[in-house]
């Protein structure tokens, strides 16, 4: 059975995977945007932008976790799920915005918020409180 600092300690290292992960995916489109911007907008802008909304709930997932209690750290990753249930049930689809940009980051984030609930139920199921 894993303690809590085990269960801590899975999670540190699954958040500090992940980020070291995106922020080299991130670092790579980074250098194809400088070499073909018009090329990297049409086939990579997608993935560039979500990576970075990835990297802002992992980034902030981190900040709890560094906080080193697991309770707190269950109570935020289901909080978070919830607030992410409710959004995704309860917004709206689409954007109506004049901006097409807007509209389509709108449809990425909701993309993404799918995706971190995923990601904090598979987490939250590896631990035990």
């Amino acid at each position: 059975m894993a303690t809590h600092q085990d269960s801590l300690g899975f999670i540190a290292h699954h958040v500090d995977y992940r980020i070291k992960s995106y922020v080299e995916q991130a670092d790579d489109y980074t250098l194809k945007m400088n070499e073909d911007f018009e090329y990297f907008y049409r086939w990579h802008s997608e993935d560039m932008y979500k990576i970075q909304l990835l990297l802002k709930h992992y980034r902030k997932l981190k900040e709890v976790v560094n906080g080193g209690d697991l309770k707190d750290v269950f109570n935020f990753m289901m909080a978070e799920v919830k607030r992410i249930e409710k959004r995704l049930l309860e917004s709206q689809l689409h954007m109506s915005s004049s901006s097409q940009a807007s509209n389509i980051a709108f449809i990425f984030e909701l993309e993404v918020e799918q995706k971190m609930r995923q990601e904090y139920l598979s987490i939250i199921h590896n631990i035990e409180l």
